[in-house]
């Protein structure tokens, strides 16, 4: 599983480089074993600002400064050990002309000067890595974080996975949670996953766990990635990449589970959630994990008429995601109501004694399952979706 903040001790890290490099502009293209030297002339303005695969952070410092950002500078999906990132060669030297005390004093308020911006830097930087947009793919600056075994059980367990589900996890790490839901669970999954590295290792501990038969991994963009076959899908991604992901996930199947660790979907509001301590936590100020769980629900907004004895009945109704309101017409008389819809069953209620009952059948038919008080009708009997803008 996957993904979320990057540490402090490598924002750290990235703020040592934070003294002086180019515009991306200037700098031109980049290949993976390719260095760059850039030396900037304008003190302390930050140019560009990018965390993630294929991104760099770019800050133009004070001309005695001087970064050298290798290709490994990048996080490409998963955090490198502290001082890992990238090395830092500083030419804080006086001119020479200066005289050589006055050089000492210089050199001295130079080094001093950006040892003091490094560490603002770091914390800028930190803040501004996790709330800066990002224009690039979201799949691309997603580093890997595994989340703990409790943790993955609840996903699971919150998302009900049981014998005939298809689990299709985003971001799938290691592997485990497409492995726990195979072994314990009985379910078929699909893993996918970026970094080959943790592809193959995927595959390996699916082999060791026995299952290897109905727990497979592809190294795919998750973007790319065909959900059409799932029942349940599961991330553990950042919020700007569960936002684009959301239309996507929006149109599956009604009923289809979805289950996200700590991220929301915006003002998709979950149907369910869970908050777990996690004391031994790596990331972020709070010890505790939250679980959430969506149920895609079916598209039932505009105008449904009513066929057989209800016919002239007229149901209007106005959705935003699994909440829903709208107005009965029939017999002269017009009640109004909200409700919700879990997958294909919708729950329309007006006051405390009036529940009206409907179930989606495809696209284009709602049936009548139970009513009572003043939303009562026929059991059995259904509305078709109108073709035009009235019932006639």
């Amino acid at each position: 599983m996957q993904r979320h903040f990057i540490a402090s001790s490598q924002v750290a890290s990235l703020g040592s480089c934070a003294n002086s490099m180019q515009s991306p502009e200037a700098m031109g293209p980049r290949t993976e074993n390719q260095e760059h030297t850039p030396v900037s002339s304008s003190p302390g303005i930050l140019t560009h600002l990018k965390v993630g695969h294929g991104s760099r952070t770019f800050v133009q410092g004070a001309n005695v400064a001087r970064c050298r950002l290798r290709a490994h500078c990048r996080l490409h999906r998963r955090i490198k050990p502290a001082g890992s990132l990238c090395g830092a060669t500083l030419n804080s030297q006086a001119p020479p002309s200066a005289p050589r005390i006055g050089r000492a004093f210089y050199n001295f308020f130079m080094m001093t000067a950006m040892f003091r911006a490094g560490l603002r830097w770091s914390v800028w930087l930190a803040l501004a890595g996790l709330l800066a947009p990002s224009t690039s793919n979201g799949a691309d600056e997603v580093p890997f974080i595994t989340s703990p075994d409790h943790v993955t059980l609840e996903m699971l367990r919150i998302a009900g996975v049981k014998r005939g589900d298809h689990v299709i996890d985003l971001g799938s790490g290691d592997g485990r949670i497409v492995i726990l839901a195979a072994k314990r669970f009985h379910a078929t999954g699909l893993g996918v996953e970026i970094d080959p590295s943790l592809v193959r290792q995927s595959q390996d501990n699916a082999q060791a766990a026995g299952v290897a038969q109905s727990a497979r991994f592809l190294e795919q963009d998750l973007f790319k990635t065909d959900l059409s076959g799932a029942t349940v899908v599961t991330m553990y991604l950042l919020p700007e990449v569960n936002l684009q992901l959301r239309p996507g996930l929006l149109a599956l199947k009604p009923g289809t589970r979805l289950v996200s660790h700590d991220w929301d979907m915006g003002d998709w509001i979950a149907d369910r959630s869970t908050v777990l301590q996690v004391p031994d936590k790596k990331v972020g100020r709070e010890k505790s994990s939250k679980v959430q769980l969506w149920v895609v629900p079916a598209r039932v907004d505009g105008l449904w008429c009513g066929s057989g004895v209800l016919g002239g009945a007229a149901l209007r109704l106005s959705q935003k995601y699994q909440n829903f309101g709208g107005s009965l017409a029939w017999r002269d008389r017009s009640r109004a109501f909200v409700g919700q819809i879990a997958g294909f069953d919708l729950r329309a209620v007006a006051g405390r004694h009036a529940e009206l009952r409907l179930q989606a059948r495809g696209d284009d038919r709602l049936q009548v399952l139970s009513s009572r008080g003043e939303l009562e009708l026929p059991p059995g009997w259904t509305f078709r979706r109108a073709t035009g803008d009235r019932c006639d």
